[in-house]
């Protein structure tokens, strides 16, 4: 009985197989090059440079608010959300006017 069991043979071909491990893990490497590499620039970017970076950022997400409430001007709205998207709007510009005063104000 145990002549008839034969043993798994692995492939042979060990260079084919290795290839394979190393181009499967490549987006793996880029991926961590990349993160590592960001990582890296934001930690050597000043103080002032990631606030402005981190402001533009939030004005853009305000805008996108924003723009997305405009679009929406063909769905129809009951009495209340009509008033909570009016507000939602004015709130935007009201921020939106806020962050620029601010900007200008540090510029000066």
């Amino acid at each position: 009985k145990a002549a008839l069991v034969m043993k798994r043979a692995r492939p042979k071909n060990s260079r084919l197989r290795n290839f394979i491990w190393q181009n499967s893990s490549l987006p793996r490497k880029a991926i961590r090059i990349y993160s590592d590499y960001a990582r890296q620039l934001w930690y050597e970017t000043s103080t002032d440079a990631r606030k402005k970076i981190a402001q533009d950022k939030a004005a853009a997400a305000i805008r996108a608010v924003e723009r997305l409430i405009k679009e929406e001007e063909y769905v129809e709205f009951s009495e209340e959300t009509t008033k909570a998207r009016q507000e939602l709007l004015e709130s935007c510009h009201v921020m939106l006017a806020t962050m620029r005063t601010a900007r200008e104000a540090a510029k000066a």
